[in-house]
């Protein structure tokens, strides 16, 4: 959570020093792609096998890695809008998953140029944890600040912290060994810099 704390203060930060964007029009269509940092946070498993096959409590952390996404959506009033995203996040050798995300923010109008949003979003996740996938629900927060650089296209930067169901996944330990490992969840909090139009 600290990484999407701090980057919603730079945007407000931002926000206020630069005199920014344009009023959102009502109904307008729009799309964008975004990139950035992906940090899946360490997570916790009760991994069964081993030499004496007893169950036993670990924490599992992960590389930092990249994540990029592609949105398309709509205003349906001044300030609201709803968005299909599609992203994808790669944390080393260990992990990756995509998503498919269904999004709903509101915008605050901070001056002629820029904008900051606050969201959420529900939908789909394909983990592959250990070379081995699973499929199951996530959910998202959403911050996000926007400056219009061009009438209809915008330069964003845009915080999200991600939550994951989690699952078993099986690691190999060596050339005969495997463990099980259930998981409870998974979160992931990225920071990207991005175009929308």
């Amino acid at each position: 959570m600290w990484l999407v704390r701090k980057s919603l203060a730079l945007a407000i930060a931002l926000s206020l020093v630069l005199v920014p964007s344009a009023k959102a029009a009502s109904h307008r269509l729009y799309w964008g792609v975004d990139g950035g940092l992906s940090i899946l946070n360490d997570a916790d498993a009760v991994s069964t096998g081993g030499i004496l096959a007893l169950p036993s409590h670990e924490t599992f952390s992960f590389d930092n890695g990249w994540a990029a996404f592609a949105t398309a959506g709509s205003y349906f009033t001044e300030h609201t809008r709803f968005e299909v995203e599609l992203g994808y996040r790669s944390n080393g050798s260990d992990a990756s998953d995509a998503t498919l995300m269904a999004n709903v923010l509101y915008d605050f109008a901070m001056g002629d140029k820029a904008r900051l949003s606050f969201g959420a979003g529900a939908g789909g996740s394909r983990l592959d944890i250990f070379d081995d996938r699973k499929t199951g629900f996530a959910a998202q927060g959403i911050a996000e600040v926007a400056f219009a650089i061009a009438p209809a296209t915008d330069v964003t930067l845009r915080g999200r912290f991600l939550w994951q169901d989690g699952g078993t996944f099986m690691k190999d330990r060596g050339a005969v060994i495997q463990t099980s490992n259930d998981f409870d969840s998974f979160t992931n909090e990225t920071v990207t810099v991005g175009l929308r139009f």
